[in-house]
């Protein structure tokens, strides 16, 4: 009598544990299809059970510069919708190889920094800008249109007095001859998104940048 009871217990708690997973499964499935239509996820391919489908390629870090000299760089402009930039950084940074060979370079920017409309009443966009031999950095990330990094967005209020930033692009490059020197610029900048025809303005205090060059 007590082995029947134990079975017929033993097959409810079955029934009762089929039945969850069973309402769970279909319920994850609906929830991720619902993030996938709304793009608020983003599905990386898995590799044995971790992100990435693509085998890493091994560099070499061949050496790093650490620059902390910069006095402090301001630009402006005058006009709405206008964009100005000024010079942080110029650094001439050799890829160590032969000609027709590539280097990567890690840049990283750090600063205090501070942007506005030139009326005090609004804030405008704070960039900092990448030029690689005069061009934008391959990969970056930056934006196409400027080759820069947004700081600070615009907002309803003028913007904070001061605030650290920081951001780190990647730029890789060939040589067209043994041991070439690139030449690294950091801008920084401002542009003017409100419609306020006083313009904009940028400036950065206290600052740090580090290149690391890197060879496959």
């Amino acid at each position: 009598m007590k082995l029947r009871s134990y079975a017929r217990l033993l097959a409810l708690s079955l029934v009762v544990v089929s039945g969850i997973v069973i309402a769970w499964g279909p319920a994850g499935a609906q929830g991720a299809a619902r993030e996938r239509e709304t793009g608020t996820l983003t599905f990386t391919p898995q590799l044995n059970g971790r992100p990435g489908a693509s085998t890493p390629i091994n560099h070499v870090l061949k050496g790093t510069i650490f620059d902390a000299s910069s006095p402090g760089a301001s630009a402006s402009c005058s006009s709405a919708g206008c964009s100005a930039y000024a010079q942080m950084y110029l650094e001439s940074v050799v890829c160590p190889r032969i000609a027709g060979a590539t280097c990567t370079y890690q840049i990283t920017i750090q600063s205090q920094n501070h942007a506005g409309s030139n009326d005090g009443k609004l804030g405008e966009e704070g960039l900092y800008q990448f030029l690689v031999d005069g061009v934008a950095p391959t990969p970056g990330p930056v934006a196409s249109s400027c080759a820069c990094y947004t700081w600070s967005g615009a907002s309803r209020l003028f913007s904070l007095p001061i605030r650290g930033t920081s951001y780190a692009v990647t730029a890789t490059v060939t040589n067209n001859s043994a041991n070439q020197a690139h030449s690294i610029a950091v801008n920084i900048g401002c542009s003017e998104t409100r419609g306020n025809i006083s313009g904009c303005f940028a400036g950065s205090g206290f600052a740090n940048l580090s290149i690391a060059t890197y060879t496959p």
